[in-house]
């Protein structure tokens, strides 16, 4: 058993070291493809930071729903619909600072991934979207 065991071990880190050969060359391919996740690039932050730079006027705050009536349920103060950005959306510096968010924040993951697929550089989320807004204390307002 004893003249086994180097056997078995050395059969064991070749298979671990092919296992490693066949991982790595796929993971280096996702990456270089920007991950596969179509979010990269897109930073989320907490409700406090996306307050601190909505009330200083440094972010566009976008509701990422193009149907009025479901922005109208979730309406933060200062905020525009998707359909208000994109009308204004010549206007838009590429670098210019865009917050989305939704109800959970998979809706604003999406719309800002495409956002950022077209050449947007400071794109954010809210982090876990209204929810999360509305758990750290702040509250919406009557979308007008």
């Amino acid at each position: 058993m004893s003249r086994l065991k180097p056997v078995v071990t050395g059969i064991l880190a070749m298979a671990a070291m092919i296992g490693l050969l066949l991982v790595v060359p796929f993971e280096t391919a996702a990456q270089q493809a920007g991950s596969g996740d179509p979010a990269a690039g897109v930073i989320r932050i907490s409700p406090a930071e996306v307050y601190q730079k909505v009330t200083k006027a440094d972010a566009v705050l976008v509701c990422a729903f193009k149907q009025e009536a479901m922005c109208k349920s979730i309406w933060i103060e200062g905020a525009v619909s998707l359909n208000q950005f994109e009308a204004g959306l010549s206007r838009i510096k590429k670098d210019q600072a865009i917050i989305f968010y939704c109800g959970s924040g998979m809706t604003s993951e999406r719309v800002a991934a495409t956002y950022r697929k077209m050449g947007y550089t400071n794109i954010m989320t809210l982090d876990g979207g209204i929810e999360a807004w509305k758990e750290a204390g702040y509250g919406l307002v009557e979308k007008q």
